[in-house]
């Protein structure tokens, strides 16, 4: 008999049993019964922004409180951090930001700018390492880290230059194979 599981967010699922390949299927069944997804922690009204908003302040009083008694290895806010912080996955965050609206999504990137200030100042001081900042700037505050070369085989052309078709090409070519040749000079 198959067991009934409690999630975190109140729902159930059916623990499969059986064989590897009979749970893989149990489950696939299982997610297309609740593709539903689990209900949004904060509603997308203006309460829900606000509880949103205080809850993000909360955060941060997190970290300096957290921080006060140690020296060396502090806290350092980051996205990732606050989305567990906050209940969220870095997608629904992200999910939040595009699709709620323009409060929303200033609300978002004031708190996202805050956190990327944070770790701007400690790579500018050498307190983080140079690469993390990178990965971090491009995969968490929409920064882009790109070596892109664009090679043509055309060269630009100039307003005023000449515009030249292959056949007069082939006519200065053969203008030069017929010129009087030059004497050889000693050696």
């Amino acid at each position: 008999m198959s067991e009934i599981i409690q999630t975190y967010n109140k729902g159930a699922y059916i623990a499969p049993e059986g064989d590897d390949l009979t749970k893989i299927t149990a489950l696939i069944e299982q997610s297309l019964r609740n593709n539903g997804g689990r209900p949004a922690c904060y509603a997308n009204t203006p309460e829900g922004l606000q509880t949103f908003t205080a809850k993000a302040t909360d955060y941060f009083a997190y970290l300096r409180t957290a921080n006060e008694d140690i020296e060396d290895k502090r806290i350092v806010p980051d996205i990732e951090n606050f989305c567990v912080y906050m209940g969220l996955t870095r997608r629904t965050l992200l999910e939040y930001q595009k699709t709620r609206g323009q409060e929303w999504e200033q609300a978002i990137l004031f708190i996202k700018d805050s956190i990327f200030a944070c770790k701007k100042q400690l790579a500018s001081v050498g307190r983080m390492p140079p690469i993390v900042f990178v990965f971090d700037a491009v995969n968490n505050f929409g920064y882009h880290s790109t070596n892109e070369f664009h090679i043509t085989t055309e060269a630009p052309q100039k307003e005023d230059a000449p515009k030249i078709d292959t056949n007069q090409i082939a006519t200065l070519i053969e203008d030069t194979t017929t010129a009087p040749q030059l004497p050889q000079l000693p050696e």
